[in-house]
């Protein structure tokens, strides 16, 4: 089960980044096909506005068999965070209650006599502090 969860997980970023950089390639109203599907490449009124895209409007195709609109920039980040929550959970064994507590501070850095850079992960749980909290309790 897991081995399959991974393999779809993996599969899923891979097709939806492989949407995004053919999506980026065409121009506006352009069909293209990706992964044996033909998409056009649209835009909305919303996207000719540069100010509320930094100048950058987001990339966003349809799906001519369906009809479907997939902001492609959108699909691809939440299969990379898919992605990214999948492995780590699997491969650092840590709870979802510690792996939602983790952010770029709980990487901290060692570096050795030698010179050499090690990085590893802290995980705090948010219950640590409880038993202290609890001990200043009068009944």
């Amino acid at each position: 089960m897991a081995a399959r969860l991974v393999r779809h997980v993996d599969d899923t970023w891979t097709a939806a980044g492989r949407l995004l950089a053919a999506t980026q390639a065409a121009p506006p109203g352009e069909v293209f096909t990706c992964d044996g599907i033909t998409y056009r490449r649209v835009k909305t009124k919303h996207d000719s506005d540069p100010q509320r895209w930094n100048g950058t409007a987001p990339p966003r195709a349809e799906n001519l068999t369906d009809g479907t609109r997939i902001h492609t920039a959108q699909a691809e980040d939440t299969a990379f965070w898919t992605w990214a929550i999948t492995h780590a959970l699997r491969l650092t064994g840590v709870r979802i209650e510690e792996l939602l507590e983790l952010s770029h501070l709980s990487i901290r850095q060692y570096q050795r006599p030698n010179g050499e850079v090690r990085r590893f992960r802290s995980c705090s749980n948010a219950t640590a502090a409880a038993p202290a909290a609890a001990s200043r309790r009068t009944w």
